[in-house]
């Protein structure tokens, strides 16, 4: 989606983890930061990472964007940027049966969260 010598912006697709942990060396299941060295170009700044990595994590069972630092810099950035909540993630669905525009306050992960539902329309199917 987006890559420059500091960063990039991948879709990473449904049933693949962001990031290697335990149980999935254990199952040995392919996760999106065993791949980004293939699909990068290698940064030529002085402080390139090793690898790309990717900076914030996305359920396995979700799609999406996924910010990946390939320098020691955009790393401590992009990771200051999440904690900081300077970024503002927006999410799109496909929903069966009706859904009401509307706002809701609800802790993700123990963290307070405020999530904006917009409903954009409405298919005669149920």
């Amino acid at each position: 989606l987006y890559e420059d010598d500091a960063m990039a912006v991948v879709l990473k697709p449904a049933g693949v983890h962001a990031m290697s942990w335990r149980n999935t060396l254990k199952r040995r299941q392919l996760c999106l930061d065993d791949v980004l060295p293939l699909v990068l170009e290698p940064s030529r700044a002085a402080d390139a990472l090793p690898a790309p990595l990717p900076r914030h994590r996305l359920d396995a069972r979700v799609a999406g964007p996924v910010a990946c630092a390939k320098t020691r810099s955009a790393h401590v950035a992009l990771g200051r940027a999440f904690e900081q909540n300077e970024v503002d993630k927006e999410y799109g669905a496909l929903v069966v049966g009706a859904v009401a525009s509307g706002t809701v306050d609800a802790p993700i992960d123990g963290l307070a969260s405020t999530t904006v539902v917009t409903a954009r329309g409405q298919t005669p199917c149920a």
